[in-house]
This record gives C-alpha cells, structure tokens and sequence, in this order.
C-alpha cells in the first residue's frame, strides 16, 4: 500500500521563494542535496545551441522546460529538492489532480483513511474510505485489502510510517494489488485486466506503471498526465464540458450505463458478483447481440475497444463498423464519436448522435416511442394499469400504503383484512366495520368474529367452551358429543349458536353436558344424559337445550362432570343427575341418580354455587359429597360446614376445592393431585394456606391446576401446566402462583372473570373489562372458538 501511495503521495503546497523550507530557490542557483556536487550549467550561446521550441530553452546541448523541468527549474541546472516539483518555473509541493495536500503529505480522499473525503476526516475502526466515504465495504471497483500501511500513514516519500491496515484497491490495475490483495507485478510489468503484463491490454495505455483507459481518464485525458480542467470531463480522448453520445458523466467520469458494471442503467448502480451489465440492466449473461469481455457487455460490431472480439481495439482516427475496424462506417449507420450507429433504431442515437430515448421508450423510425402497453406522461412513459403515479390517468398519484392495481388506487390490505373507503380494516373485530364496512357495533359492544355483541359470562367446560352474550344467546365451540347444542354432534373449532335459546343469562358448561338460565327464571339442558344430568325425567341425551323439570325462580347453575345443580330465588339449591358418594346432598350417599331436580339438606342463604360447593351470605363455606373439608375424608350426603367463615369467592374440580378469603389469601384441600397449596403431601382434609399468594378476589379449578385473579387485574396461575395451562410460556409444572403473561413480554391485565373446565380440560378462559375474552392452554379440538387448534402458552384473543 506505501507503494502504492508513491503515485498519490506527489506534494501540493505551492512554495515561495522567500520560505527556507523549500530549498534553494534563490536568485543565485545552489545545490540542495546532500552530496550534489552539481552546479549552475550556463545557457548555451544562441549561436551555438540547438534549436528549441517556444515554451523551451537551451541547456547545454539540450532543450528543457523551465516552467516544469525539476532539473532546470526557472533556470538552467536549477534542481528542486527532494520531494518537490517545478511548477511554472518555481520549485513546489503540487499534488496531482484527484488529490489533496494533508500536513504537507499529499494524499487520495478517495481512498486515505485518515483524510476519507477531506483533510481530517478518519475513518473509524473497522471501516474503509471508498470514494471518499467511510464505509463497512470499498464501493465498486475496489476491493477491501488488508496489510502494508493504511492509508494516510506514509510519510512524504511514500515509505510506510505506521502498521497494516485497511484500503482499498483496484485490482484490475493496481500493479501493487494485481488480481488479489498484496499480489505485486514485477518492475518493468503493469497490472492490466487484474493479470501482470510487460503491455496494457487493449483500449488502456501505460502511464507511470498503472494502465489507464485515455478516452476517459480525466487525468489521463487523450495522453498520459493530460488532466481535464475543473468543470471538465474526459470524453473519447478529449476534455469536454460534457460527456460525447452514448455516455453519461458520473462523478466527473463518462460512462457507458448500458455495459457499465459500477453504473448500470444509473450512476453508482453497481451490478453484484457473478453479474454483467447489459442493455442497462444488471442480469448473470450478456443480451442479444452483446458479448461478456472481461465481466462488461459489449456489441462487438460496433464497440472500438472490442471490434469483432473481445480486446480488439481500433487504432486512432477508425472506427468499428460491422465488426471491422475502418475509417467510415458501413452503409446505413452513422460515425457518433468513434462509434457505428443506426440513427433508425439505436436508442442511444436515435435520428441523430447522441440523442437517447428515455425509460420505457424504443427507438423507431427515427423516433422515439413509449414501449407497447405504456401512454406517453410528460418527458417519461408509464403503465397507467399499475403505475402509482399515474394511475388510470397521468399525474393521477395514489397515496401511499395504496398500489395501482388496474388503473386504480386500491389499499394494500393484509390477509383477513378488506377494504373500506380509502383504508384497510379488519371486520372480523373492528367494532366500527364489523362484519361488513360502515357497520358500527353500539356503545358497550364489541366485534367478534364479525359480530356485534357484548359477551356478558364466559364458561369452560371439559374441552369446550361457552358464551352469552347480551343479546341472549348463548354460543360454544369446541369437542361435541350433543353439548354445543347446536343440534349435532361434530366438533366445530369455531363458535356454533345453541338452538333455541334468545334470552339466556348465564350459562355453565360441565363434562358433558351444558345448561343455561333463561330471564324468566327457567333452566335449560343439553348434552349427554346417562345419569338423569339433563334434569327432564329421562336418561336419553338431547343435542338441543331441553327444560328441566319443575324447577322455577332459577337464579343460577353449575355443573359437575355428571351432576348439575341451581340456586334458586329463595337461595336454597337444588340439584339432579348423578349420586356418586353423595353429589347431590339430598341425605343419601348411593350410589344411585335422580332424574329431576332434589334439595340439597341443610342449605340455605346461598350466594354463589360452584359444583357440590356453596358460599353463604355471610362467607360460610359448606361441601357435600367428597372432600367436604372436615378433618375426614368420609363422604358427606348433606351440606357440611368446612370451617371456613369468611369467604369471597371458592372453585371446585372433581378432586379439589379452594376458597379466597377476605383478606386475599387462599385455601385449598382435597386429594391435591396438582399441588394446589404449594405444600408437599395430600390429600388435604382440612382447607390448607396456598404458598405464595396474595390480594386475591377470584379463584377457579380445572382438573389439574389453579387460577386465581388478583385485585389489580392479573392473574396468577399453578399446578400441571400441560398445553400452556399456566398462561407462563412454558408447560411446566408450577407448585406456587405465577403470573400469567402476554407474548410480548407484559402481564395480562384487565380480567374481570375467570374460567376454567370442571373436567379433565386443559385451557383457561377470561373475560376482560372491555368486553372481549382471552384463553390459553391446550386447543385440541378448537375451544378457542376462533378456527384455531394449536396450543397456547400464553394468553391470547380467544374467538367469544
């Protein structure tokens, strides 16, 4: 890299004569390096001396320069010192064109990066300066090398001051970097084409070791060291204000975008690996009538530099028609700077030289036309059909995120979306679109699977669930042997509406039967019927909601796996269906069933039901059945005190019951098969403290773990969590309260109630403040309501 440097590090600080620095530029010529013995040589005699042209004089038997000769500066034998050049007849530090004088070191901005764009402008650690921009990457057609001295740390001769680094180089003519980084050609040798040769290949001439291309090197303009003036660019040999037909100037250097690689189709375009350009476009292969030379697209019977094949350049004053090099062009194509053209079809000179078509035009007849299928919009062409700034018409711009389809400005919609007006929405929930676009859901609804309603209970039963919602109707989704009540038995993963029913209140889903609470006080059943469940005297199941029997003033019900019970407006309760070890608290442990509605002995003042489980008015808690709570594990066949006395919400699965008390602890017993206090052992006969949690207002059991909502909103959860039960992410195990989170990282707020399956269910279900629900745990076969069966660790927009 120090060597290469040597060819950008030339001086530019211009001396005068007055500054000891600058060596001897006196009146009186003087040596200035050390061990130079040489003096002033006298001017020989015009009589005597050679004949020199106007800009020269005679030295000796010589003519030199003295406006540029570094030997004979200003004067014959007037020698500039080390590291200076004779500019206008005084010794000077003048950098080359292309670089800038830095601390008295000349230096390339485009490549230093030290001086990346400008004296002082480093670039930092781990970027490169190409073109003069720090970068992660050199910018085509450079290449990233590393080692020697990094830019912008050799000295003022070019010799290496600091460590390796980075830099960038082109290797197709670097003689330093030929063909790979650090690869150096052998002196007399250039790098030409990335390989060293003793000549330039075809179309580029030696200058000073380093190939250059003299039709369009603004330093190496028509001749080796012809820099083109500010404001001027090299042109077919030639400094121009602008560039010649078929080219087009970019960053001051003209270029080919139909077969430029680093500007194809537009300045700085650059084409990937493996690509070339062609017809001004980036593609792996040339176009039609164009051949790969060297990684550019060239037409070989027109190209001067690949005239019939590719590096076959014509001499100077030809040009290259039909393949051939000649001094004229063949008949029918006109001689455009050096090149062959046909004025009738050629879009870069199309009717006269240098006159281009533009995007999306042709060349025909001389004239330039918008391609087949495009309308003519001002200086350009366009697709009316699809394009967004002349959709349908010219000038007519759709807005964005809109798209031009079919002459049109239509909104680019996401899947499940639709259009509405100007904007996308989503009717299966937008209460201002639902179900259709402009249909606005009342105040205090909500839009579920693109219906109004305001969902008023939520229910979860074994491996299904149930809503009613404000307008009275009940709808379930999820396993069905009869207990969606929607008439059949098919599994639906998507909510079904029970049949019949217009004005329910409540509803609660069992095991395998359903029932629901009707405003004129009546309760209704459906689902299987093996033990009398369904409360209508017989033992057959009923798809549809039946009535049961003799049963008035209901304010209530809940269900077990195959009982069903209901406090009634007296708050006494009654309950039907199975026996099993004394369910039903009519005195009698069974096993045996009634087939309509008994009461249950020694209850009264009831405020809250919950399977073989009451609460009082006054925060009593009482059990029949199993696990009543009693210190025994005896059964009980009538309501039995538990010992609890100030209770403010209790859950019940087959084998547990857990009460919250007033001052937000909690209390759980029976066989505890899922940890429920977070203590070892089991069963529990008596209610035992659950480990871990606090300011608790509500609590719900399913078969296998435990959910409690807390008085800020949240909800904690424990016990088994197989298919995401626990609404943690995981489907661990947890034997004290977590708390239930959102995918994105935030707890679930905003519950109001909780439900979870009297079975063996494994998901959980919520209804929050704003009306919607939420659900998580296993959705095998679709309790979710929403179409979808996968499981849900967390929680998420349930379909009720």
């Amino acid at each position: 890299m120090a060597q290469l440097r040597r060819y950008s590090s030339l001086i530019i600080v211009v001396m005068t004569s007055g500054l000891s620095a600058c060596g001897s530029v006196e009146s009186e010529p003087a040596a200035t390096d050390a061990g130079d013995d040489s003096g002033v040589i006298d001017a020989t005699s015009p009589d005597t001396g050679p004949t020199c042209a106007v800009n020269e004089s005679a030295c000796g038997a010589s003519c030199k320069d003295l406006a540029a000769d570094r030997e004979n500066c200003g004067a014959c034998g007037r020698r500039c010192d080390k590291g200076l050049m004779c500019v206008a007849g005084a010794c000077a530090l003048e950098c080359p064109s292309g670089s800038l004088a830095c601390d008295g070191t000349c230096v390339s901005p485009a490549t230093d990066n030290a001086n990346c764009g400008g004296c002082g402008v480093k670039c930092g650690t781990g970027s490169v300066c190409s073109g003069g921009k720090c970068g992660v990457t050199c910018g085509w057609p450079m290449t990233d090398c590393i080692g020697g001295a990094a830019p912008g740390d050799a000295g003022a001769d070019g010799a290496p001051d600091g460590g390796p680094g980075r830099y960038c180089a082109n290797i197709e003519t670097d003689r330093f970097n030929c063909g790979a980084c650090g690869v150096t050609c052998k002196a007399g040798e250039v790098c030409s084409a990335g390989k060293c040769a003793v000549s330039c290949g075809g179309g580029l001439t030696e200058c000073s070791g380093v190939c250059r291309d003299l039709a369009t090197d603004n330093n190496n303009c028509g001749a080796c060291a012809a820099t083109c003036k500010v404001g001027e660019v090299c042109s077919a040999g030639k400094c121009a204000v602008s560039c010649g037909s078929g080219l087009t100037e970019c960053s001051g250097t003209c270029r080919d975008l139909a077969t430029d690689n680093g500007n194809c189709g537009a300045c700085g375009t650059a084409c990937k690996a493996g690509e070339v350009c062609s017809a001004g476009t980036c593609a792996v292969s040339c176009g039609a009538g164009t051949t790969n030379c060297s990684g550019e697209c060239r037409d070989l019977t027109s190209d001067n530099k690949n005239c019939g094949a590719c590096g076959a350049a014509c001499k100077a004053g030809e040009a290259c028609s039909a393949g051939a090099c000649g001094v004229s062009c063949a008949a029918g194509l006109t001689n455009c700077s050096g090149i062959c053209a046909r004025l009738n079809d050629d879009a870069k000179n199309c009717g006269a030289c240098g006159k281009w078509c533009g995007p999306k035009q042709v060349c025909s007849s001389s004239v330039c036309w918008c391609e087949l299928g495009l309308t003519s919009c001002g200086s350009g062409c366009a697709d009316l059909a699809s394009d967004p700034s002349n959709c349908g018409a010219c000038g007519l711009r759709c807005s964005y995120p809109s798209a031009c389809l079919t002459g049109k400005c239509t909104p680019l919609c996401l899947v499940g979306e639709t259009v509405c007006g100007s904007s996308c929405r989503r009717t299966s929930d937008d209460v201002n679109n639902c179900g259709m676009c402009a249909n606005t859901c009342a105040t205090g609804e909500v839009c579920r699977g693109g219906a109004c309603t305001t969902l008023v209970g939520v229910s979860v039963g074994a491996d299904y669930t149930c809503g009613v919602y404000g307008s009275g109707k009940v709808l379930c989704s999820g396993a069905n042997s009869g207990k969606l009540g929607n008439g059949d038995t098919t599994d639906s993963a998507l909510k079904v509406a029970v049949k019949g029913l217009t004005n329910a209140v409540q509803v609660s889903a069992g095991g395998g039967h359903t029932c629901a609470v009707l405003a004129d006080g009546t309760a209704w059943c459906w689902g299987a019927n093996t033990y009398g469940q369904l409360g209508n005297g017989t033992t057959s199941d009923s798809s549809t909601p039946v009535l049961v029997a003799g049963l008035f003033g209901v304010r209530s019900v809940s269900l077990g796996s195959s009982f069903s019970c209901a406090v009634l407006a007296d708050r006494t309760v009654r309950c039907w269906g199975s026996n099993y070890e004394g369910t039903l608290g009519s005195g009698s442990l069974g096993p045996s069933y009634s087939l309509t509605p008994v009461t249950v002995v020694g209850l009264a003042d009831v405020v809250q039901l919950e399977g073989s489980c009451a609460r009082q008015t006054s925060g009593a808690v009482l059990c029949w059945g199993r696990y009543v709570g009693d210190g025994t594990a005896t059964p009980r066949p009538t309501a039995t005190p538990t010992g609890i006395t100030n209770a403010i919400d209790i859950g019940v699965s087959p084998n547990d019951r857990c009460a919250v008390l007033a001052d937000g602890t909690a209390r759980c017993w029976g066989f505890s098969s899922s940890s429920r206090t977070g203590a070892s052992g089991g069963p529990w006969l008596s209610p035992t403290p659950v480990v871990g949690l606090a300011s608790a207002v509500a609590i719900t059991l399913r078969a296998a773990n435990t959910c409690a909502r807390v008085s800020d909103g949240t909800v904690r959860c424990w016990g088994n969590g197989t298919g995401g039960a626990n609404g943690d992410g995981t489907t661990l195990f947890r034997s004290t309260p977590v708390k239930v989170m959102r995918f994105d990282g935030t707890p679930l707020t905003g519950v109001t109630e909780l439900a979870a399956g009297v079975g063996f269910g494994s998901h959980v279900c919520a209804r929050l403040i704003d009306g919607s629900s939420t659900c998580w745990g296993s959705g095998l076969l679709g309790p979710f309501g929403d179409g979808t069966t996968a499981d849900r660790s967390y929680p998420f927009a349930a379909g009720f």
